[in-house]
C-alpha cells in the first residue's frame, strides 16, 4: 500500500467556532450525517481537546475528544478523501491521545467506521465489541399509558440509573443534550426508571440517549417516541451487547442496517450495565 507524504503545510490547530461550517461541509461530502449543533455540543465538552487539520488554509480535517471519569472518548475523527492516506489522521489521532496523556486518563474509547479501524489497530486499539446501527419507520401511537414529557428535574432523577448503563458520570453530556433535542420522554410517575431523547440528523431522527430500568419501560418510551415522530426513519445505536434492545428494535419494526467497531487504547474500560442501555448518546461520546 502505498501512502504520500505528509502535506508540508499541514497544521493542526485548536477546533474554534468558526471552523464548524467547514467540518460539517466536509462529513457531509462523505455521507456522515452531524449538524453544526452536533459539534457545537462536543466542542463544548473539552474546547481544548478538539482539533483540526489545516492545509493552504483549507480544513482538511478533524477530531474531538470528551473527558469522563475514567476514560476519554474520540469522536468526529474524519480527513478529507483527497488527503487521506498521507498521515494526516494519523496526526490527529497523535493530538488526541497526547491531549488523553496531559489529563492523565488511562483509557481511550471510540466508534470507527470500517475503512478506519486500521489506522486506530496501528496505535494499538483493540475491538471492544460491534455498534449496531437499527433504523425504522415512525408509526403513530395513540395511548403509551404512564409516560410524558421529561423536565430537567426528571434528568437528574434518571442520572444515577444512567451511570450504571454507560459505566461513568456523563451528566455534563446528557444536560446539554437534554437541551438540544426535539423531545425527550419519561415514565410519568417514576423518571428515576427511564429516559430517551430525541434529535433531528441529517438520517433522520436519532433516539438516544435511551436508558430504561426494564423491557416494559423501554417498550412505552420507544413507542411514545417514534410515535411522535412526523416524517423520515427514527434510528437507535446499540452496542451489540445490548441483547435487551436488540430484542426491543426487533420486535418494533427496526432493522439493523450498518455496523461500526468499538474500539479502546489502554486499561480495559470500565463497562456498563448493557440490560439498561437501549441507545447511546452519540458515536462521538459513547
Amino acid at each position: 500500500m502505498s501512502v504520500g507524504p505528509t502535506p508540508s503545510e499541514l497544521r493542526i490547530k485548536l477546533m474554534l467556532p468558526e471552523h464548524l461550517e467547514s467540518v460539517v461541509l466536509m462529513m457531509r461530502e462523505e455521507g456522515w450525517t452531524p449538524t453544526r449543533g452536533d459539534l457545537e455540543n462536543v466542542l463544548s465538552y473539552e474546547p481544548e481537546g478538539c482539533y483540526v487539520a489545516e492545509v493552504n488554509g483549507d480544513i482538511v480535517g478533524s477530531v474531538t475528544t470528551t473527558l469522563y471519569t475514567h476514560f476519554g472518548w474520540i469522536g468526529m475523527m474524519m480527513v478529507r478523501k483527497d488527503l487521506r492516506r498521507r498521515h494526516i489522521g494519523s496526526t490527529l489521532l497523535e493530538a488526541a491521545l497526547k491531549f488523553f496523556k496531559e489529563k492523565g486518563v488511562p483509557t481511550a474509547r471510540l466508534e470507527a467506521d470500517p475503512p478506519g479501524v486500521p489506522l486506530y489497530e496501528s496505535f494499538g486499539f483493540v475491538k471492544e465489541c460491534d455498534s449496531q446501527r437499527w433504523f425504522g419507520k415512525p408509526f403513530k401511537i395513540r395511548n403509551v399509558p404512564g409516560t410524558g414529557r421529561a423536565t430537567k428535574v426528571d434528568l437528574d432523577a434518571v442520572l444515577a440509573l444512567d451511570k450504571q448503563a454507560f459505566g461513568d458520570d456523563r451528566s455534563r453530556v446528557l444536560r446539554r443534550l437534554f437541551d438540544y433535542s426535539d423531545f425527550a420522554f419519561k415514565v410519568r410517575r417514576e423518571p428515576s426508571l427511564g429516559i430517551i431523547m430525541g434529535r433531528k440528523t441529517a438520517a433522520g431522527t436519532m433516539l438516544g440517549p435511551f436508558i430504561a430500568a426494564n423491557a416494559d419501560v423501554a417498550k412505552r418510551l420507544l413507542r411514545w417516541a417514534v410515535g411522535f415522530i412526523e416524517e423520515g426513519e427514527a434510528y437507535v445505536g446499540i452496542p451489540e451487547t445490548s441483547g435487551n434492545a436488540r430484542l426491543l428494535l426487533s420486535t418494533q419494526r427496526f432493522r439493523m442496517r450498518t455496523v461500526l467497531t468499538r474500539m479502546y487504547l489502554g486499561d480495559p474500560p470500565r463497562s456498563g450495565n448493557p440490560q439498561f442501555e437501549y441507545g447511546i448518546a452519540a458515536s462521538a461520546t459513547g
